[in-house]
């Protein structure tokens, strides 16, 4: 019933993938959906997509532009999460594990989003305030542990976000949540407090 419905990890990613491809947006390509895969295969379906090249990890290549001080680098990379996200959004649809370590830089330098299977479209995004927030509150909570201690980086951010989605007020509400959570997590778990405060403040 769940490969019929599209509603397993792979119909997911293949139905996102070729939507959001055909919207413009550089995920991998979409080869092949293959279901029904019998013994001896350990995996009953399997998702066929185009290789990105030699791709590395987006939140080493983000630090290293902060670290080298390549303002426009750095920017020309958060514009394209950002962007990412709004086209995702547009789209409906709304991924809870929406988050940099689930981006790759591409040989060419840009940053592409992977890993669809978690995400789940709805016609009215708007409408799924907790979706929708742990989708920003996530994506913002994974770009504090790559620049934190800098808060108020995190808050430029956060506010560029919110000016390109214009979400509801409880979206911003839900999201702040998840980054508090994610931050608790952090302290517990290996004893750094971070926090911040005012997420959605304008400067």
């Amino acid at each position: 019933m769940r490969r019929w419905s599209r509603t397993n990890p792979a119909g997911r990613e293949w139905d996102a993938l070729r939507r959001l491809r055909a919207a413009g947006l550089e995920v991998p390509r979409p080869y092949a959906y293959l279901t029904g895969l019998g013994s001896p295969a350990v995996h009953t379906e399997a998702l066929i997509t185009g290789d990105l090249g030699l791709c590395s990890d987006a939140v080493d290549r983000f630090k290293a532009l902060i670290r080298e001080g390549d303002r426009t680098g750095e920017l020309a990379f958060e514009e394209t999460l950002i962007e990412v996200t709004r086209a995702m959004i547009s789209l409906g649809y709304l991924d809870t594990d929406h988050r940099l370590p689930n981006f790759v830089v591409t040989p060419s330098g840009r940053p592409v989003r992977l890993d669809f299977e978690l995400n789940l479209w709805h016609p009215f995004p708007r409408l799924w305030t907790r979706d929708y927030g742990l989708m920003l509150g996530t994506l913002i909570g994974s770009y504090v542990f790559a620049v934190q201690p800098d808060m108020d980086r995190v808050k430029a951010f956060a506010r560029a976000l919110r000016l390109r989605l214009d979400p509801p007020k409880s979206v911003l509400n839900r999201a702040a949540v998840r980054v508090d959570e994610m931050l608790s997590r952090q302290q517990a778990e290996i004893g750094l407090a971070i926090r911040v405060t005012d997420l959605w403040s304008t400067p």
